[in-house]
């Protein structure tokens, strides 16, 4: 039960974790938007790497937890998207709705995605 605990609370550490140089790589290519220029190319940009940062909170939050926990994907996901809705929320003025709404609404879906990935790895090593 501890394991399955902690790897909840990982998943949106993990995503933050990744993100804040993952957005450093972006920002290179988009130097505008560290003043606040938020080009539909930048956002987009973002939007596709939040797409792999959730898929790796995920799988990481599986990696951590019992193989038998099941839904660590859902799990780990409404952490992620708890967190997220916070910032999305704190950005709710910077950013157009339809990028808050594509960003909140992947979150939970590929958490699912990279902690099925895992699992699915675990348990073929198991044989079932």
């Amino acid at each position: 039960m501890t394991k399955n605990i902690i790897a909840v609370i990982a998943a949106p550490l993990i995503w933050g974790l990744i993100m804040l140089p993952g957005n450093q790589v972006i920002f290179q290519f988009f130097p505008e938007a560290l003043e606040g220029q938020l080009s539909s190319a930048y956002l987009f940009s973002a939007l596709i790497a939040s797409f792999f940062y959730s898929a790796i909170a995920g799988a990481g939050a599986a990696a951590i937890a019992k193989p038998e926990f099941e839904q660590i994907g859902m799990a780990a996901g409404i952490a992620v998207l708890a967190v997220g809705a916070l910032v999305q929320w704190a950005y709710w003025d910077l950013f157009p709705q339809w990028y808050h709404m594509a960003f909140l609404f992947w979150l939970i879906p590929l958490c699912m995605v990279g902690a099925n990935v895992v699992r699915g790895r675990r348990l073929a090593k198991m044989g079932g």
